[in-house]
């Protein structure tokens, strides 16, 4: 039996509860890929690494001469 065509993405009847707990999980998930590592660490290390993205995420400050 084929599936409806439905445009899963905008699907109004799909709805997903996300929580803060769920957020941290992906958060996480995606800094151990990115950091090419599947190894635990622990959340010292997690923050440092947050750190890391927000001042690379942070606009240049030049001065006005």
């Amino acid at each position: 039996m084929a599936y409806p065509q439905t445009d899963r993405k905008h699907d109004p009847r799909i709805v997903i509860p996300v929580d803060d707990d769920f957020k941290e999980k992906v958060a996480v998930a995606v800094i151990r890929y990115r950091m090419g590592t599947t190894a635990r660490f622990g959340r010292e290390a997690f923050e440092h690494y947050i750190r890391h993205l927000e001042k690379e995420s942070e606009p240049i400050k030049t001065e006005a001469a």
